[in-house]
């Protein structure tokens, strides 16, 4: 889109550099302006036209055409107006296309100088400009092609990263699935309390997300009443020290946690009592 504005500026400045603005070229620019300005809407809004681009090219064609035709033809303030077609072309349609596009704007300026002049035309000037948007065909097209292709790969290299991102959180998904069914069957098969409050942790850390998330560098534990305090049974990721520790419970986060079945969450656990 920014070569089409691009484009139309370039015209819109050599026309009043030269002053040949006059009611029809600044007709063709204004049109240029309005169509310019709807399709960018449709650019913002991820919409297209149907045969989106060939309408595009049609316009830009007619449009540079009568700005030829209009400011004088190869004698005129803007010869190369063409040159919008090309941009466009090459795009759109790489090389192949801008060549396409090169040989038509060859053939409707020359056809129109010749109109414009009566059978009395000089055909140096109008054969060199010929040879040039043939050249400018080539070169853009060729321009264009290199662009188009570089897009694409990064394109398909950021579709191939987001495939392999989504495969790999299915793949955890999948494993996180599986290690919450073998925590339920080791739940429902073993009669050690031991083996079944270590399943349940594990459980809970694959509920959370599993050991290769956040919830895997989590401490977490399992504690029961021992004679008359809250003792660990089974933890992860505590010291040798911290194992041996047991706790009263009879106010603080463990008192409301036994006193309610809500999750409890505290913001500074070493300052609870």
């Amino acid at each position: 889109m920014l070569f089409r504005w691009l484009s139309v500026l370039g015209l819109s400045f050599a026309l009043a550099w030269s002053g040949t603005i006059d009611p029809l070229s600044g007709g063709i620019l204004l049109a240029l302006v309005v169509w310019n300005s709807a399709i960018s809407l449709l650019a913002i809004s991820n919409r297209r036209l149907p045969y989106h681009r060939a309408i595009n090219l049609f316009l830009d064609l007619a449009c540079s055409l009568g700005l030829y035709i209009v400011t004088g033809g190869v004698q005129g303030a803007v010869p190369w107006a063409g040159i919008l077609v090309l941009l466009s072309a090459s795009v759109y349609y790489e090389l192949r296309g801008a060549m396409l596009a090169a040989l038509a704007v060859a053939v409707t300026q020359t056809g129109a100088d010749l109109i414009q002049a009566n059978g009395m035309l000089d055909p140096f000037p109008t054969l060199v400009f010929a040879g040039l948007n043939l050249a400018a065909g080539l070169g853009l097209g060729l321009v264009g092609r290199g662009l188009i292709q570089r897009v694409r790969a990064i394109y398909q290299a950021n579709l191939r990263q987001s495939r392999e991102v989504e495969q790999k959180l299915q793949q955890a998904e999948r494993n996180r699935l599986q290690a919450f069914y073998d925590s339920i069957e080791t739940l429902s098969s073993s009669l050690n309390y031991r083996v079944v409050l270590e399943s349940a942790i594990d459980l809970c850390t694959s509920a959370l997300g599993g050991v290769d998330g956040a919830a895997g560098n989590m401490l977490s534990a399992a504690l029961l009443f021992g004679a008359q305090d809250l003792q660990v049974e089974a933890a992860r990721r505590f010291s040798p020290r911290d194992l041996r520790l047991t706790f009263p419970a009879v106010e603080g986060v463990l008192r409301a946690a036994l006193d309610s079945p809500d999750p409890q969450c505290i913001q500074n656990p070493a300052a609870d009592p």
